[in-house]
């Protein structure tokens, strides 16, 4: 009997994955038919866009989308259709929109790949201007991505493309350097897709979603037996880790700055408009990340400003591991992250009105187990024990108060795969031991 009730299971499973793969394949070809005819967009053709750029003196406007993924759907609806509020702007590019990352030349676009809708300006040869979208520390892209915030932002590319090229060396650093693997397909976790590379049949099982690069990338490191690096671990890292936010409405204007944060000690203020981080002209949330993204080991990045149409420039400090403090939680390849390191369980930090009822300090570890994996290397966790509800008080023998983020990261540096972590865990009011296996 439990083996029919599991093939009905696997059954149902496998109706609802094709299902879902039929819906994406469906979205994918309504996106070519809207676009193909479209006179203001070549789709999926950036050479062709390359060619007008370089014919008509037009700057570049390259769309990379996950058609497929609904994250950042409705914004890029506005962007597509193009709304009012940015039609003006849009049509002094040449725009080029493409719809999956295969072949991808990773030499020129680099974005922070959680984010399934971004945006480049480039001139015709290959100079980036700037960048636009990326993935916040929580669920809501408005915190960080607006039609009025993008408006600014292309309003500044064509400001760059007109000083273009007496302006040369504050765009320098924005391309890559030469990276690992010049195609995502080059990448060893994705090089079964080198076989679709000239299908000309739009299918999602065909796709390199942008987050399999990220998360390819991390994989490679966990395979070999390697620590993945924090700045691979925390690529883009939010600005908020050094203690300020942008306002999403505006290109670049600081909203806030965290009293006695590494922003507040540099002399940053609300309402400064960044012109440029570590030499680079920034002109959107996303160019800041990159820069500082960039920075590597440095101990400080000068940030070029104007304060009350005056220019200043600060030195804004970086301390060890700065880039530790973003919160990854929210992010799509921290899916996998969790796989390999609590066995598919998602955690939440419980607030101080709980951990009082519960009698834990506030320096405690104390993450509740919000969900459990069911499938495959997933359900780790729950063939481990673990269940819903249950609370961490100790990890590995640490039990200093975590994130979630926190755990994870100490487990993908510290820990290897092949390993046997030992976790107490509180249910019920009852100290309980289990083991989670390292991914």
């Amino acid at each position: 009997m439990r083996s029919i009730v599991l093939a009905a299971i696997c059954l149902l499973v496998a109706n609802a994955s094709v299902h879902a793969q039929d819906e994406r394949t469906k979205r994918l070809n309504e996106d070519r038919a809207a676009f193909e005819s479209s006179e203001q967009w070549y789709y999926n053709d950036l050479e062709r866009g390359f060619a007008e750029a370089r014919k008509s003196g037009k700057p570049l406007l390259v769309v990379l989308r996950c058609v497929p993924c609904e994250a950042c759907k409705v914004f890029d609806e506005q962007v597509a259709h193009e709304d009012p509020r940015i039609k003006p702007l849009l049509e002094q590019f040449v725009c080029v929109r493409v719809i999956k990352t295969n072949g991808l030349d990773l030499s020129l676009f680099q974005s922070d790949f959680d984010q399934s809708f971004a945006v480049f300006m480039l001139n015709a040869d290959r100079t980036i201007y700037g960048r636009y979208g990326t993935r916040p520390e929580t669920e809501s892209q408005e915190t960080e991505m607006s039609l009025e915030g993008f408006a600014d932002t292309l309003r500044q590319g064509l400001e760059l493309h007109q000083g273009y090229p007496r302006n040369r060396d504050r765009l320098a650093a924005k391309t890559p350097g030469k990276p690992r693997y010049a195609l995502p397909e080059d990448l060893p976790e994705l090089q079964k897709y080198r076989e679709f590379a000239k299908v000309e049949k739009l299918e999602t099982r065909m796709c390199i979603h942008c987050h399999q690069i990220r998360e390819a990338e991390r994989l490679e490191y966990r395979k070999r037996g390697a620590a993945i690096p924090l700045e691979t671990l925390f690529t883009w890292p939010a600005t908020t880790a050094l203690g300020f936010a942008l306002d999403p409405n505006t290109s670049a204007t600081v909203a806030d700055v965290t009293k006695g944060s590494p922003a507040e000690q540099a002399g940053l203020r609300p309402d400064d408009r960044l012109i440029a981080v570590d030499g680079q002209a920034v002109i959107s949330l996303a160019d800041v990340k990159w820069a500082l993204d960039q920075a590597g080991d440095k101990l400080e990045v000068a940030v070029e400003l104007e304060r009350d149409d005056m220019p200043l420039t600060l030195a804004l400090p970086l301390a060890k591991n700065w880039r530790a403090k973003s919160d990854i939680s929210s992010r799509v390849t921290t899916w996998d992250l969790r796989r390999m390191v609590t066995g598919g369980l998602v955690l939440e930090s419980l607030d101080d009105e709980t951990r009082t009822e519960l009698k834990l300090s506030q320096v405690e570890l104390a993450l509740r187990v919000k969900y459990v994996g069911q499938y495959g290397e997933h359900a780790a966790g729950k063939q481990a024990g673990f269940q819903e509800g249950d609370i961490i008080v100790e990890f590995d023998g640490m039990i200093r108060r975590w994130r979630e983020t926190d755990l994870i990261a100490y487990g993908l540096t510290e820990r290897r795969r092949g390993d046997s972590v030992a976790v107490t865990i509180l249910r019920d009011g009852q100290h309980l031991e289990r083991k989670l296996p390292m991914q």
